[in-house]
């Protein structure tokens, strides 16, 4: 009979445990979007900072992530773009948020770049064109153009 108690006490405690823990999460749902054209950014990734909780956007930019209630910094990011860090308090379920991401902007120095061809180049041309073309009249008629560096 004792023991049939403690089952019967175990199986309880254990579902009022799962079922306060499903209580206390809240989804967190969104739409990554590029800042200038508002055009959706598909397969951007959504995470929590220092966890290991995140999701990837689906082809429409759209996203879900599911988290214990709490206050979060969550990073929205892809490749391209400037990382996004937003913070907030997700003890309610929160309203659907829209982020905008703004492209990033990476200026190159100028670069010119000078070459010669080497007198050896000159010549594995003549014997590429010898054993493509062969020894004939016609092949020795064919001739490559080649543009002067």
């Amino acid at each position: 009979m004792f023991k049939q108690l403690v089952a019967v006490s175990f199986a309880f405690f254990l579902s009022i445990g799962s079922n306060f823990g499903i209580a206390q999460q809240v989804s967190i749902t969104g739409r990554i979007v590029d800042g200038t054209t508002n055009e959706p950014l598909p397969f951007a990734s959504v995470f929590i900072n220092n966890s290991m909780q995140g999701s990837v956007a689906d082809q429409n930019g759209r996203f879900e992530l599911k988290v214990n209630k709490g206050v979060y910094e969550i990073i929205v990011s892809m490749m391209g773009y400037d990382r996004l860090v937003y913070q907030a308090d997700f003890t309610s379920n929160p309203p659907t948020s829209l982020f905008e991401l703004a492209p990033l902007v990476v200026e190159l120095n100028e670069l010119e770049i000078k070459a010669e061809r080497s007198r050896e180049w000159y010549e594995n041309l003549k014997t590429f064109q010898f054993f493509s073309l062969g020894a004939a009249r016609m092949g020795s008629e064919v001739k490559f153009l080649t543009r002067k560096c």
